[in-house]
């Protein structure tokens, strides 16, 4: 298969985890090596809802959280001279709220300084490039969703500044042939009702809706304080200004599709993605 790398993107709702875990069964059915990457995973190249320990932090962390020691270690890598932990995979909820504040204290996506964040990322992907072997890798939200979260959520940085660093991560991958599939919403707000209705909490005690969850990381962000966005009219504003920044950006890429989403007809959208790809 020429194309090495394959991203999925799109908004809350648009249906990239259902059919990036169908296209990693339909390769892996052609003999195809494929390696998934969702969201929250750890990661070959994004960082996001992920901690970065040092070796001994990770043993005293172990020791002091002995109750969460095996699913920590489930979902933590070495790499180099750190630990990375997937700290959203944990299942840790509001009853915990030191050990959820250590990681997110320890979490790249948390921290303030951007040009570190654009490094590190940058020279990431450029390492992935180099070292991939014949397998085919599907990355779920890792290059524009988390990407245009952290910039111009989190920090309100220029669209231009934004693009250009996402055109730049594209450069460093451009010898895995990538193909960025875009899963387009026409209604932005009838899509996040109708995920708001799927994604609703085991347990309220422990952790609050996705809807809630949602509409308060764009309150309480950067991009949302200086335009005022509140509540879902807020959160619907956020999400009509991102899918125009990432449309750009998809516009811009010649290996890029956007394919049209908003009847949910999953198997129409899924042939669409497999009749783009260098198989």
């Amino acid at each position: 298969m020429k194309n090495k790398l394959i991203m999925i993107e799109g908004i809350p709702g648009s249906g990239k985890t259902t059919l990036s875990k169908r296209l990693e069964k339909f390769l892996t059915e052609k003999n195809l090596n494929v390696n998934l990457y969702n969201e929250g995973d750890i990661h070959p190249v994004d960082l996001a809802w992920t901690a970065l320990l040092e070796k001994d932090e990770f043993e005293d962390l172990l020791k002091k959280f002995p109750k969460y020691k095996d699913i920590i270690i489930k979902n933590s890598k070495e790499e180099n001279e750190y630990v990375l932990v997937a700290y959203s995979l944990l299942g840790i909820g509001k009853d915990e709220p030191d050990l959820v504040e250590y990681f997110k204290s320890h979490a790249v996506y948390e921290k303030n300084d951007i040009d570190e964040f654009i490094d590190v990322h940058l020279k990431r992907w450029k390492a992935f490039s180099k070292s991939c072997d014949d397998s085919v890798y599907i990355f779920e939200c890792a290059f524009l969703q988390n990407h245009i979260s952290k910039l111009l959520v989190q920090h309100n940085i220029s669209t231009n500044i934004i693009k250009e660093h996402l055109a730049n991560l594209l450069d460093s991958i451009s010898e895995l042939n990538p193909r960025l599939i875009y899963l387009s919403q026409e209604n932005i707000e009838e899509t996040i009702n109708r995920v708001a209705k799927e994604r609703l909490s085991p347990d309220k005690s422990k952790w609050s809706d996705w809807i809630d969850l949602a509409i308060q990381y764009v309150e309480k962000s950067e991009y949302g304080k200086v335009n005022n966005l509140t509540g879902f009219c807020g959160l619907i504003s956020f999400l009509e200004t991102r899918k125009d920044l990432e449309l750009e950006v998809v516009n811009s890429h010649e290996n890029a599709i956007m394919i049209n989403n908003e009847d949910y007809n999953w198997d129409k959208v899924f042939e669409d993605i497999v009749k783009h790809l260098d198989l």
